[in-house]
């Protein structure tokens, strides 16, 4: 018979996830499009990952550029497409659907690493309401897909793992890490060394220790005094080391080992052939200015105050509350495993995640802080909040324990209606939901399914970078430019922007050839947006703002090709993605393609290229062309 403790602990989590469940569905089944612009949203980019793989595409190279590695991470694209084949869904809905799926495993998932390190059922439900509130989902990208799913997985097996390692839990803890790294970049960056650090110290191999040394204060009114100094002293046995070699290599190498053959699915070129290196300046622009000391403070201090002192709601205060508390419990409870485990997880996450402050002076790099915030901190702190409620259960006096799962019960319904709450307010004030009920406009409707069923998954398409962005979300096409920053972080992008303005604006021919045929364009792409897609006008016509044009960083050789082929530019010190400006990220010197190159509103390429352009498909709206598709032949 189930203890009736037992029983209802486990129907309020099915009750929290009938209640995710009706209220995502009642959003989701709303949607006719995705809740994101068409025009540079991150759902878009990942529904051209996924369209790329049900059109037959490599889901291990880029879905947007030739010959290139895909930006987001392949692993919940290809889980999406072979969720939507099996079920025979168009790609959007089945990105929309596998969002409850992800939900109800997610919900599952972190319950039970909650559980398993707190020991508590009340805990581990108020802790997964605090990690995964309702505004959370629907999770239709691979970034939260792997906050959500992989990194709590990996929690969950590098804890077994420590805990008994054999061949059993090396290997399950393989497979996490190994799926994880193929899922984010951040996954990787995180995982290996929070599982080697963690290997490490609790194995006791090494050691922290806060020590006090007595030193001599010399006060104004009376000689020198002792005063108690504290000193951090970092212990390591080389015993304990030994033994650890002796016992368990075998199972530590299958691993290390195994997860990293399994990464090699998407990390052999950035680490055998790149070397790691980005193409210039990527992680510069794509980041905040960590070598800027406000920056680096502000982050610190905004990342300390969300989970200690953040007063945005009752329930943020309440957590914050319990997340100082949960430092207390885990101080006080360090002799047990799991509460030993979530600490060595805890202050590996704050330090990893504060990197910074050393690598950025020693070699002027950083590691995304952000990202293992995402991927590494904010997953734990949820549970350093179980912590808390912990540390008041073990303070109650016995006549009252009896009320403590009483208080758990309405603090679950309390953060339930809150979560409700935020989710209401989130889905009356975000546009981008609005935009999602609305249908695709119907030229690129028109175009997606001309382009999936009259074109090659891996043929080339030339066009602006944002109607580019639009084409590739629609139909998985490959482009010759993207925006930079959803296109491979290795790939020399500098030169692809080069070749698009020799080829539309250049005055030579025979090169414009020769740089079709290099890199295989075979179709150009021109819609009413081309030219508000990158430059902003005013009634004279003077240009009084840029959206993602054309644009190089400056270097004399840049400037010296541009001029020899007679491609108008102009220079300015500005930040390179249309989505990251502010004091908090840095400028760059960067050519801009001129508007002076435009020919006409239909056709502003140079004329030279008509010659080579053979219409096969537009669209008409009101007896005016507004979008044509052209294919290129150069033979």
């Amino acid at each position: 018979m189930i203890d009736r403790k037992i029983s209802l602990q486990y129907s309020l989590l099915a009750a929290v996830i009938v209640v995710y469940l009706f209220y995502q569905f009642s959003l989701i089944s709303s949607f006719q499009s995705l809740p994101s612009p068409i025009y540079g949203g991150d759902y878009y980019h990942q529904l051209g990952s996924v369209i790329n793989i049900y059109r037959g595409g490599n889901p291990f190279d880029s879905s947007n550029t030739l010959t290139s590695n895909p930006v987001y991470l392949p692993l919940y694209p290809i889980l999406v497409a072979l969720f939507g084949r099996i079920l025979s869904l168009e790609p959007i809905k089945a990105m929309l659907n596998f969002s409850y799926l992800v939900m109800i495993s997610a919900i599952v998932i972190y319950y039970y690493l909650s559980r398993l390190l707190l020991r508590n059922n009340y805990v581990a439900v108020i802790t997964t309401l605090f990690f995964l509130p309702l505004a959370k989902f629907p999770v239709l990208r691979y970034t939260e897909f792997t906050q959500t799913i992989m990194m709590p997985l990996f929690f969950i097996t590098l804890f077994f793992f420590i805990k008994d390692m054999n061949y059993k839990t090396s290997f399950l803890l393989a497979l996490v890490m190994g799926l994880a790294a193929v899922s984010h970049s951040s996954a990787l960056i995180c995982m290996y060394p929070a599982f080697f650090l963690t290997l490490l110290c609790s194995s006791d191999i090494l050691s922290l220790k806060i020590e006090t040394k007595k030193a001599d204060d010399d006060s104004e009114k009376g000689g020198p005094t002792q005063v108690d100094v504290p000193r951090i002293k970092i212990g390591y046995s080389s015993d304990k080391f030994r033994k650890l070699v002796k016992d368990n290599l075998r199972y530590i190498l299958l691993a290390f080992v195994l997860s990293f053959i399994i990464a090699q699915l998407y990390w052999f070129e950035p680490f055998f052939i790149y070397h790691g290196k980005t193409r210039i300046h990527y992680l510069e622009w794509n980041s905040f200015d960590y070598s800027n000391s406000s920056v680096r403070s502000e982050f610190l201090v905004s990342t300390i105050k969300g989970v200690f002192l953040n007063l945005a709601s009752p329930i943020s205060i309440i957590r914050s509350i319990l997340s100082l508390l949960g430092v207390v419990f885990i101080l006080k409870s360090g002799r047990d495993l799991e509460v030993k485990y979530l600490k060595l997880m805890l202050i590996i996450a704050f330090a990893w995640t504060f990197h910074y402050f050393l690598t950025m002076p020693l070699l002027n790099t950083h590691f995304v802080p952000y990202r293992i915030i995402d991927m590494l901190l904010y997953p734990l702190t949820p549970i350093l909040t179980g912590g808390g409620l912990m540390f008041i259960h073990s303070k109650a006096e016995k006549n009252t324990k009896k009320y403590i799962s009483f208080f758990f019960v309405l603090l679950i319904a309390a953060t339930l209606v809150d979560n409700v709450t935020s989710f209401e307010k989130r889905i009356g004030e975000s546009k981008w939901i609005e935009t999602g009920r609305s249908p695709i406009p119907a030229n690129l409707n028109d175009l997606s399914e001309f382009v999936t069923e009259d074109t090659g998954v891996n043929d080339v398409f030339l066009t602006t970078n944002e109607v580019g962005f639009a084409l590739n979300a629609l139909t998985g096409a490959k482009l010759l430019t993207t925006r930079r920053a959803h296109s491979d972080p290795f790939m020399d992008m500098d030169s692809r922007m080069l070749a698009a303005s020799i080829i539309l604006y250049g005055n030579d021919t025979n090169k414009r050839i020769d740089l079709i045929q290099e890199y295989d364009v075979k179709y150009l792409y021109w819609d009413y947006y081309w030219i508000q897609s990158e430059y902003y006008f005013d009634e004279q016509g003077r240009v009084v703002g840029w959206f993602d044009p054309l644009l190089l960083f400056d270097t004399p050789d840049n400037r010296k090709t541009l001029e020899r082929y007679d491609i108008s530019y102009f220079q300015q010190n500005t930040w390179v993605d249309p989505a990251l400006k502010g004091d908090n990220f840095l400028k760059f010197d960067l050519l801009f393609i001129s508007p002076q190159n435009y020919r006409s509103f239909d056709r502003p390429w140079n004329p030279d290229l008509d010659e080579y352009l053979e219409e096969v498909w537009s669209y008409n709206y009101q007896g005016e062309k507004i979008a044509v598709l052209y294919s290129i032949k150069t033979q």
